[in-house]
């Protein structure tokens, strides 16, 4: 999936758990329940076509966004400088970074959970992207902006 489709996405879930889901429908959400009607109901509005190939990471996802303060989803914002800001380690970043595939998005839950901790804002986006992209040349393009971000911000 493109970038900005991925980009459209996340802006469109951000703003129906924003506007539209009442307390308990986020509550559901940020549990991932994966027989819930609300991730259905939500899954049908706003995920891309197709997005039952990659369903898991789809659920993993929509829990992480609902466990954040929506108020902090702010585009263009780099999440190398959000996990810099709060203090995430150059150790933790790294082990990120080098997540295989199959347990990436294991690794997006626990930095989301690292986040929502705080109240710096970022571009939820580019969690998505972390967490949905395979091609490796496009995964290493997005490791460097993260860690480029990171690092420029420690070196401030």
């Amino acid at each position: 999936m493109a970038e900005s489709s991925l980009y459209d996405v996340t802006n469109r879930l951000v703003g129906y758990l924003k506007h539209r889901a009442t307390p308990g429908v986020r509550a559901q959400l940020r549990r991932a329940l994966s027989s819930g009607l609300e991730f259905y109901r939500l899954a049908a509005e706003l995920l891309p076509p197709n997005w039952e190939r990659n369903a898991d990471t789809w659920r993993a996802l929509v829990s992480a966004i609902a466990s954040l303060d929506t108020s902090l989803h702010q585009p263009r914002k780099p999440l190398g400088v959000a996990l810099a800001v709060t203090g995430f380690s150059e150790f933790r970043l790294n082990r990120l970074l080098a997540t295989p595939a199959d347990l990436r998005i294991a690794a997006v839950q626990s930095a989301a959970r690292y986040l929502a901790k705080s109240s710096v804002p970022f571009d939820f986006s580019e969690l998505v992207r972390f967490a949905l992209t395979q091609d490796t040349a496009k995964r290493d393009e997005l490791n460097l902006e993260i860690a480029t971000a990171f690092l420029n911000h420690h070196a401030k």
